[in-house]
């Protein structure tokens, strides 16, 4: 029944999206003319929603959740 839940979880992780960062930091003293060294700084997000167009992550996710039930039932049926 746990795993079940866990898939069902995964399944439904389909249908929210994705999202990243990222950062980096560099300092250089490569430039002869300046006394100073260089710090670059960057920061990045990226957020990827992936439309549900034919209803593929929708009907994953009632699969997985029909599992659960079907789990569930087995295991009350065993006691």
């Amino acid at each position: 029944i746990e795993e079940s839940r866990g898939l069902s979880r995964v399944a439904g992780s389909a249908l929210m999206p994705e999202i990243s960062t990222s950062a980096d930091a560099t300092r250089t003293n490569t430039q002869v003319f300046l006394d100073k060294p260089i710090t670059t700084k960057q920061a990045g997000f990226d957020a990827i929603w992936e439309i549900d167009l034919f209803g593929r992550n929708r009907a994953g996710a009632r699969v997985a959740i029909s599992r659960i039930t079907s789990q569930m039932a087995t295991h009350e049926d065993v006691r």
